[in-house]
């Protein structure tokens, strides 16, 4: 792949072209917010939170979208920038639950009984402190307009094989969709218009099972929110039912490419980055960092 130079907030860099912007200034360690962007998916240009100022473009752009190349010159800060991501993320948190976000009692909060007394449906869920959209609304800010959550009666599925799925925390980002599609090739998820203006994502049918589902714990990999969460796992452990080849979806965490073969549970702590355990078949959790290896059974 070729390199090429652009300018990035007044620095010069030398990053590989035709690359999302988005993706190449986070390597750089330059943060662009985004919610439905992820390295092993196609850009979906869903949240509009990676607005940048592109030089020559009158408009934002969407840094998912735009590709690097030879000249480019971004600003990814700016008040004109700020503010139009404010503008875009309350419009997700409109249909997103987020008293857990403005609580100041988060750090170290118990849950239950709420030490503020908020409403049993719009308590924090278990991904609390995993949550992308908690570590995208503290780099944003939450602007003081951002209306209060309604409380929906969208379904809950706790019964199904090793996933958990709520809808009322989904963002409709389409990661899951787009993981089950386009790195599974199964299918089994879409997206659902709810209301005018919001969409989220939905099985085909009315179970996982009846959609074709393989339980490969690919959707739960890549959503940002507790809307799809491992069962058995505590939040920030992550695992992903292999069906042989190459662990695409863990490979940029932990830093290794690994070929796996068929059935294999991989487990992997999202916060410190570590591959926890590679279990083949039914044989024993390996430990392969010397951490100790979490279980679950198929």
């Amino acid at each position: 792949m070729r390199t090429v130079t652009l300018s990035l907030n007044g620095a010069k860099l030398q990053v590989e072209e035709d690359r999302p912007l988005i993706q190449a200034a986070r390597e750089h360690e330059v943060y662009i917010p985004g919610l439905c962007f992820h390295p092993d998916l196609p850009a979906a240009e869903e949240c509009g939170l990676c607005l940048v100022e592109v030089e020559g473009e009158s408009d934002l752009v969407h840094a998912c979208k735009t590709s690097t190349r030879q000249g480019l010159s971004v600003r990814t800060e700016s008040d004109r920038i700020r503010a139009a991501r404010q503008a875009k993320l309350a419009e997700i948190l409109t249909h997103h639950p987020h008293a857990c976000l403005t609580c100041a009692q988060q750090e170290g909060c118990s849950r239950e009984p709420c030490s503020t007394n908020v409403p049993v449906a719009e308590r924090c869920c278990p991904k609390l402190g995993h949550c992308e959209v908690q570590k995208v609304a503290a780099f944003i800010g939450i602007p003081p307009e951002t209306k209060k959550w309604v409380p929906t009666s969208h379904p809950k599925f706790e019964a199904e094989p090793l996933l958990r799925r709520d809808y009322n925390l989904c963002i409709g980002c389409t990661r899951c969709v787009r993981a089950c599609e386009d790195l599974r090739r199964i299918g089994a998820l879409t997206t659902r218009e709810i209301e005018p203006g919001v969409t989220i994502a939905w099985a085909k049918e009315e179970t996982l099972v009846d959609s074709g589902c393989k339980f490969c714990g690919a959707c739960v990999e890549v959503c940002p929110t507790g809307a799809l969460m491992d069962r058995d796992l505590p939040p920030g452990r992550h695992a992903l039912f292999t069906h042989g080849g190459v662990v695409r979806l863990l490979a940029r965490e932990v830093g290794e490419d690994r070929f796996v073969p068929t059935g294999t549970l991989v487990v992997v702590d999202w916060d410190s980055r570590r591959l926890l355990s590679v279990r083949e078949g039914e044989g024993t959790p390996r430990d392969e960092k010397g951490a100790l290896a979490e279980e679950r059974s198929a």
